[in-house]
């Protein structure tokens, strides 16, 4: 890392301070969506191995991404200041903890001069109580909470869609058989709001992951209205392999939801 790399721009509103962002393992491994758009992220090999060992196809991407962002891989399992002993008796999981920890402090320390802080970013912020308690002024995040203070540039990419909500565990606030995305309406309503033009049938047209249009009938006049954002595209791909789409218009010039979509 050199000199020029030490100005990170203030991205957050959240975090309006110069960072650094370091992510956990099962950060990198849950948000890879989010993590490969953002920039000045510090990856730690003991993160990377962990990734490479659960989802090469994660990894791989984000060694792209790597390639095109302001990413830096750390070695610290080669480092005298943050290497770290495995415990007779301890569990890899928690040495890897205590490696990732001693890293974050070794950043601290050393961007401290330049006026710059290190960012945690992690989805299971309950396993750093102790350390947060210990050292107040630790800066920490989940994903939703980094994005959420997202400001300028970094705001228009719309990555509060690519976020991982999907829970850690059933405590957290999910059930076994929960969906992440509205359900389909039934054929029988759908049917009837066609009739009762309710809904307008039409065919899906993708411009991005996050934004498509449909174009429908409505009134006698032929129109394109937006659908944007994956929660309104509701699983709906570019043409669904010639599938159609039922929507229903919330408001001229507004976006949409799509409603139920039918198999050719």
């Amino acid at each position: 890392m050199c000199s020029s790399d030490l100005d990170p721009p203030i991205l957050s509103s959240t975090f309006d301070f110069k960072h650094f962002l370091l992510p956990d393992a099962l950060f990198v491994l849950r948000q890879t969506d989010v993590l490969e758009e953002l920039s000045n992220v510090i990856l730690l090999q003991i993160v990377m191995d962990e990734v490479l060992r659960i989802n090469p196809t994660k990894y791989r991407r984000l060694r792209e991404a790597a390639k095109n962002r302001n990413f830096f891989y750390f070695l610290n399992e080669h480092h005298k200041d943050t290497y770290v002993e495995r415990h007779p008796d301890e569990s890899p999981q928690l040495r890897n903890q205590r490696a990732f920890l001693k890293s974050f402090e070794y950043f601290c320390t050393h961007f401290n001069v330049f006026g710059i802080r290190v960012v945690i970013l992690s989805d299971q912020k309950d396993v750093y109580d102790k350390h947060v308690e210990a050292r107040k002024e630790t800066a920490i995040a989940t994903c939703e909470e980094y994005v959420t203070g997202l400001i300028g540039d970094a705001k228009s990419k719309g990555l509060d869609d690519k976020i991982c909500r999907t829970p850690l565990n059933e405590d957290e606030g999910g059930a076994v058989g929960d969906f992440l995305y509205p359900a389909h309406e039934d054929m029988k309503t759908v049917q009837n709001g066609i009739k009762g033009g309710k809904y307008f049938q039409g065919v899906y047209r993708s411009r991005n992951f996050n934004e498509g249009f449909i174009r429908v009938d409505a009134d006698q006049d032929q129109s394109e209205v937006l659908v944007r954002g994956r929660h309104n595209i509701n699983r709906a791909s570019d043409g669904m392999i010639a599938s159609c789409l039922f929507a229903r218009v919330f408001g001229k010039g507004q976006t949409i939801k799509l409603s139920k979509f039918l198999d050719s």
